[in-house]
């Protein structure tokens, strides 16, 4: 935990554009993403790296669904291929975790084949969430895959829900 808070992330986006920029690991941070405020702020620093960033690492930030939909307004980007958001325990215990995630995962899809998702407490409505969120944006999701060539997801991390199957 280094501290961060949306405060400095702004600072460091204000010292941008970082063009070349193919990591980004802001884990540990577990107070950054609970708010709105701390996703605008990542998203504002992403914002400057759409075409370079290859891996994100949000482990254990506390990251909310507010946090979620304002990053996945940064987007898309393209080189994007790895995305923990790993031990965030409360992002998927509902549904608008769900279909938070599901509209990062629209704005994340050209190269995108792994995702951590462990212990973030999936429950099967997020999970219905997000399946319906991505039914209804299908049509466009075909547009895209016509206009550039979309890699299908290889892995998806779900260990440690414990109560995804209890339904």
């Amino acid at each position: 935990d280094t501290g961060a808070t949306p405060e400095a992330l702004r600072a460091v986006a204000a010292a941008g554009p970082f063009r070349a920029l193919e990591k980004v690991d802001l884990s540990g941070n577990q107070e950054l993403l609970r708010t709105a405020e701390g996703g605008a702020a990542l998203a504002q620093l992403l914002g400057s790296c759409q075409e370079s960033l290859r891996i994100i690492n949000l482990r254990t930030t506390g990251t909310t669904p507010e946090a979620l939909r304002a990053v996945a307004a940064a987007g898309p980007f393209r080189a994007l291929e790895k995305v923990d958001l790993g031990s965030n325990k409360e992002l998927l215990r509902t549904a608008e975790g769900g279909a938070a995630l599901a509209q990062l995962l629209v704005s994340w899809t050209e190269n995108l084949h792994l995702i951590h998702l462990e212990d973030t407490g999936a429950t099967p409505e997020a999970l219905r969430a997000m399946a319906e969120f991505l039914r209804t944006v299908e049509g466009a999701l075909r547009a895209m895959a016509a206009a550039w060539p979309v890699r299908a997801l290889e892995s998806i991390h779900l260990s440690h829900n414990q109560e995804l199957l209890r339904t």
